[in-house]
């Protein structure tokens, strides 16, 4: 193989993974660049967060899951202008680097407060298992931060969010992600 031939074969590559591309954005494929790294969200302001929702949020699940053990089905509730609140407010802050507030913040955003509002679940779920799961979440031990990064979060904790917020929406539209 000569120079030129190397060269071709690297053009001809280039053109067909550029014509894939645009088929399957045609297709209404999302693909994703290698570099799809979400934003970083301080572990002290995920601390903030947890010091000021988590025992209204942890009250209010303690009553659903009663309300689920007591009508023996998952029910509905509808939205509400908390369960919004808490839900935007937890999906920024489950970007953080602590594994147990990330966790936490994670199921609650994704699993337990869209079944609240919509009643939809998992089919392999029931309202038994739910409930369990919203205690066992619930009950662990109160978070310390393991890396205690800063991620230039000064305590302002509105100005922190309304940044970190447009970041995380910026950064879903930008690579199709849904939750």
């Amino acid at each position: 193989m000569t120079t030129l031939d190397i060269e071709r074969i690297k053009e001809d590559t280039k053109r067909l993974r550029e014509a894939k591309e645009r088929e399957d954005k045609e297709r209404g494929y999302c693909i994703l660049p290698r570099n799809t790294y979400a934003p970083k969200v301080s572990d002290q302001f995920a601390l903030e967060v947890y010091r000021r929702y988590w025992d209204e949020i942890k009250k209010f699940m303690a009553e659903y899951a009663t309300l689920l053990l007591t009508a023996k089905g998952i029910r509905a509730l509808g939205e509400d202008a908390k369960l919004t609140e808490w839900l935007e407010i937890l999906s920024v802050a489950k970007f953080c680097r602590d594994k147990h507030l990330r966790l936490h913040f994670s199921i609650i955003a994704q699993v337990f407060i869209p079944t609240v509002i919509s009643g939809q679940h998992h089919p392999e779920t029931n309202y038994a298992t739910l409930a369990q799961l919203i205690a066992k979440v619930f009950s662990g031990y109160p978070p310390s931060i393991q890396y205690d990064s800063n991620d230039n979060y000064d305590g302002d904790f509105d100005v922190y969010y309304a940044t970190k917020r447009e970041e995380v929406l910026e950064w879903k539209q930008r690579y199709c992600i849904e939750n």
